[in-house]
This record gives structure tokens, sequence and C-alpha cells, in this order.
């Protein structure tokens, strides 16, 4: 009982488990659709969700470097982390800060800004590869926020066709199966509780049938005692 038990409990905790990675999974999957959709409909912006976006950085030029005492003398990110921009006006980005744009090969870049040349122009670089450009203010797509570190190989491998799968299909898969567990093991149970009834039947239909023996068993005996008090009546006469 206590093997059964236990058994239960660990199902439905296997259960609870496929359903929480399904309700983690599912906003990432909505948010890359809408993603795609906004990109395909959008092609030169960068597609954002309330006004955010998640970018998987592919590029060593914004490396952060520390010093010989272990505090950082440069850079924001890594190759291989996951960062979040943010819509911006032009008018409100400063000296410093970092944005997206969209260069002259079609690719977005991360760079921090260095200066405002004028004329529809703002200055960027790279922290680790110092190559100034003056890029179009009407290419900047947003503000850098913050990085998520490590996480953009991740990311990546997420809105694969593989990360898909596991995204949805083994937490899908893990309910499905121990759903199968559960039906089989009710239906034994049933299977058992049908056959213990039908024991108990039987063995009712047995008390029953040895009963009315008995009783036609005594009703014989009362039937040859009253004979044989008959006889004796008529002996005496």
């Amino acid at each position: 009982m206590e093997n059964q038990q236990a058994k239960t409990k660990t199902n439905q905790t296997l259960n609870i488990i496929g359903i929480v990675l399904i309700v983690f999974f599912l906003p990432l999957i909505i948010f890359d659709f809408v993603i795609v959709i906004q990109g395909m409909v959008n092609p030169d912006e960068i597609p954002m969700v309330f006004g955010k976006s998640l970018l998987i950085v592919d590029s060593d030029s914004m490396t952060i470097q520390y010093n010989s005492d272990g505090e950082k003398i440069s850079g924001e990110f890594n190759k291989g982390d996951l960062i979040l921009i943010e819509k911006v006006e032009i008018s409100d980005l400063k000296n410093g800060e970092i944005i997206t744009y969209l260069a002259s090969d079609g690719k977005y870049v991360t760079h921090r800004i260095i200066g405002f040349p004028g004329e529809g122009k703002i200055k960027v670089a790279g922290d680790v590869l110092h190559t100034p450009e003056n890029i179009e203010e009407t290419s900047v797509q947003g503000r850098y926020v913050r990085r998520f570190a490590g996480v953009g190989s991740f990311a990546k491998f997420m809105r694969s066709g593989w990360g898909l799968l596991v995204m949805i299909g083994i937490p899908a898969f893990i309910i499905v199966v121990f759903e199968l567990i559960d039906r089989n093991k009710e239906q034994n149970k049933n299977a058992k509780e049908k056959i213990e009834l039908q024991k108990e039947l039987e063995e009712l239909r047995a008390l029953k049938k040895a009963e009315e023996e008995q009783n036609q068993e005594n009703l014989k005996g009362n039937d040859s005692e009253n004979k044989d008090e008959s006889d004796d009546k008529k002996d005496d006469e």
C-alpha cells in the first residue's frame, strides 16, 4: 500500500513538472512566434514585443575586459550572451550609451556611442574592436538595457527545430506517458476489483447452496422422524 502511494505521488509530481515546463516555455514560444511574424512584416526593423527585444550576441566587439584586480574596465557583454534592448527616441540618447543599429551589410550591431557629429549622424565603436564609424540616426533600432550571461547559445538552440521539440515535445511526452500509466493502473485496479467481486459472489453462491442443501437435509430428517412416529402410533393401536 505504501509503495502504491509512493508511486502515485511520484506520478503526480512528474505530471506537475511536465505542466510547469510547458507553462514556462509557452511564453518563449509565443514571444518567438511574434518576433518571427514581425520580422516578416518589417524586415528592416528589429521585431519588438512591448517595445523590447532579445538579441543573441555573435561578436566579440563588446567583450567584457578586466584588469589585474578583477575590475571591469570595458565591454558590456560577451559572445554567447543574450541581451535585452528597448525602443528609444533619438533625442533621448546620450554619449556612452550602447545602441543597436542596422549596419550597411544588413546585420544588427550593438556598439557604444562615442559622439554626435551632427547632420543626423551618430559615432559608434566597439569597446574591444575600436573601429569608430558614423551611422545614420534612422538606423538605430534600440538601446541596450541588460545582459543574460551565456543564455544566447541556449536561446539560439531553443529557436531551432530541436529546441521547439524540447520546449513542447518533452513536457507533453512526459504528461502523456504518465497519463497512460495512470489509466493503465486504474484499469488494472478496476479489473482486480472486478475479480475480487466475482470471487465474493461465487463464495456467496456456494454458501447459499450449502445452506439450501443443509435445509433440504434437515427437511428430509424431519420427514423421516415424522414417519417413524406415525409407524409407532400404528403399532400401538
